[in-house]
């Protein structure tokens, strides 16, 4: 009998260790499933967007598979983007009727998306909206991204500056359609920041090219920075642009025929004042003049 008892008091205690040993078990097959990505697809059609609101939770991968599905217009295009997510798809027509975008949703909210080609259907593809909810698994990772350039990258002819930026992924392999921002560091009141150049966004070999025309003459740093954006992380660069004398503001130039009237504009001013008031007076005098000679009369 004491022999049974000990026997099941064992059972039972390996049984509540076994337990235990499979929760990082189970909790690891969780983790694993939020890195599967969402599969949706949404159909363009005549009347717009089918379903034309989308749901995902914060932290999943979503994989949105655009079809083109018109019926009354064969020769429809469309790009989508995703406005809160920076993510654009390939261009969609009835040749190449399916593209897929693919980001990490990272921030809860209400965003839109829209087809970015002016089409005959253009009003109805803007409201398409996604809808993001606080996520309670594991989010999923950004992957890393890596933007350079070289010293070769930046060309320096006349009056213009030429940029050009590379944006990779951890592979080595081009990010396109992601927007590269271009920055120049300014002093202002004793405050340093950033003052942005301009945008450009990366082609199919993720090269980013901006052309700008400096308002200095020194040499000055330009910090390249990606956001990030899809399913990739921020990163940026920092590239020296060497001076040149013929940088800086355009000069005002004074055309000769104008020189003159430039001369002579105050002078001008003051004689149209007083004549105006030389005017006035005479009016006052002449109405003097009447009233005095009614009186008389």
């Amino acid at each position: 009998m004491k022999r049974t008892t000990r026997l099941i008091r064992w059972l039972t205690v390996l049984s509540i260790a076994m337990l235990f040993a499979l929760i990082p078990v189970v909790g690891t097959r969780v983790a694993l499933a939020d890195d599967q990505p969402v599969k949706i697809t949404v159909k363009i059609t005549d009347s717009g967007f089918q379903p034309d609101t989308i749901e995902v939770s914060a932290g999943q991968i979503v994989e949105i598979t655009f079809v083109w599905a018109h019926q009354a217009y064969p020769n429809e295009e469309h790009i989508i983007v995703f406005e809160g997510v920076k993510a654009e798809s390939d261009k969609i027509t009835k040749a190449n009727p399916e593209a897929t975008v693919k980001f990490v949703a990272t921030t809860p909210g209400t965003f839109g998306f829209k087809c970015d080609i002016e089409c005959d259907l253009h009003d109805s593809l803007q409201k398409g909206v996604l809808k993001v909810k606080a996520g309670s698994g594991t989010a999923a990772a950004l992957q890393p991204s890596k933007i350079s350039v070289e010293p070769s990258g930046v060309a320096v002819r006349a009056e213009t500056v030429k940029v050009s930026a590379l944006l990779l992924d951890k592979d080595g392999q081009p990010i396109p359609k992601a927007e590269v921002t271009f920055y120049s560091p300014r002093k202002f009141m004793g405050r340093e920041g950033l003052v942005e150049v301009g945008i450009a966004k990366t082609g199919p070999t993720g090269q980013a090219n901006l052309s700008y025309k400096p308002t200095t003459t020194e040499a000055q740093k330009i910090v390249v920075r990606f956001e990030g954006g899809g399913l990739y992380d921020a990163s940026e660069t920092t590239v020296d642009v060497p001076g040149s004398r013929l940088f800086g503001p355009a000069k005002a130039e004074t055309h000769i025929s104008l020189k003159g009237l430039r001369d002579w504009a105050p002078l001008g001013f003051i004689t149209i004042i007083l004549g105006i008031w030389a005017a006035f007076a005479f009016m006052l005098y002449q109405a003097w003049s009447i009233r005095r000679v009614r009186a008389g009369g």
